[in-house]
């Protein structure tokens, strides 16, 4: 950073913000949703097939009880948003939609 003036003095420290414009929105979803193993972070999917795929996924911003996933997903894939630790690559699952109580 130039600091012609002599305003910054060597050793000091500052709080930086930067904005920059992303090209598309994150998937945003539930902070259960992608799994961390030896592989990485890896989510859970439902394939076209009816059956599980677990990819490996960038995990972007921690919201606490939502995560970003920056790369990996396609916003249009069913992902299992509470995934179990026996879940398997390729295992069969039966989807059931999400109900709302009113």
């Amino acid at each position: 950073m130039p600091n012609g003036d002599g305003r910054l003095f060597p050793g000091s420290y500052a709080q930086v913000h930067f904005r920059r414009k992303r090209s598309s929105s994150p998937v945003v979803c539930s902070g259960e949703c992608p799994a961390v193993s030896r592989g990485g972070p890896r989510a859970a999917v439902v394939g076209a097939d009816g059956k599980i795929h677990l990819k490996p996924v960038t995990i972007g911003r921690d919201y606490g009880t939502e995560v970003e996933i920056l790369g990996g997903l396609d916003p249009n894939e069913s992902i299992v948003l509470n995934p179990s630790d026996s879940l398997e690559e390729g295992q069969a699952v039966n989807v059931v939609k999400a109900t709302t109580h009113s």
